[in-house]
C-alpha cells in the first residue's frame, strides 16, 4: 500500500541510494556521476518515496526538469520489492504538481516501446504518444515512444 511511504524532496545525501536503486531497477543504470549532477541543475526538481519501516529505505524517486514552460521527466523507478503498489503513480503525481508550480504547462517522457506497465501508469494520467525515438534505449537496445502530458488540461 502506498501510505507507507514517506515522499520528499531528494537530497544529495540520497545520492549512493539512488545509485543503488538505478542499478537494481534498469538494465542501463544512470552512473552515479549522472545522478550527482542532476543536484547541480537548478532547473531539476527531484523527490525520493522512503519507506518507513524499520530500515527507512528508498522505495522509490522521480526527476524532472522544467525550461521554458516545458517539463521533462528525466527518470523514475521504483525498486523491484515495492511496484504495484501504486507508489509510482503518487511519484509522478508529486513531480508534475511541482513542475506546474514552476511554470511548466506540458510534460514530456520517453518509455520503452515494450513497457506496457509503465505506458498504463502514464495513460491513466493523461499522457498520450506523440512521438517515436529509434533505438534510443540500450541494453537492450529498443525504440522509444514520446508522452505528453499538457498540464492545462488535466487535475493533479
Amino acid at each position: 500500500m502506498a501510505d507507507r511511504y514517506r515522499i520528499r524532496p531528494a537530497d544529495p545525501a540520497d545520492i549512493d541510494a539512488l545509485a543503488g536503486a538505478e542499478k537494481r531497477s534498469f538494465s542501463d543504470p544512470w552512473s552515479r556521476a549522472g545522478i550527482t549532477e542532476l543536484f547541480d541543475n537548478e532547473t531539476v526538481r527531484g523527490f525520493v518515496a522512503v519507506d518507513d519501516g524499520p530500515e527507512m529505505r528508498l522505495a522509490g524517486y522521480v526527476f524532472a526538469r522544467v525550461v521554458a514552460g516545458e517539463a521533462e521527466i528525466l527518470n523514475i523507478a521504483v525498486v523491484p520489492e515495492d511496484r504495484r503498489s501504486g507508489l509510482g503513480r503518487r511519484l509522478l503525481e508529486v513531480v508534475l504538481e511541482a513542475v506546474r508550480s514552476a511554470g511548466a504547462e506540458s510534460v514530456f517522457l520517453e518509455v520503452r516501446e515494450s513497457n506496457e506497465a509503465a505506458k498504463r501508469l502514464y495513460g491513466g494520467l493523461g499522457f498520450r504518444p506523440i512521438g517515436f525515438r529509434a533505438d534510443y534505449y540500450r541494453k537492450p537496445r529498443e525504440h522509444a515512444l514520446v508522452l505528453r502530458l499538457d498540464l492545462k488540461m488535466v487535475l493533479i
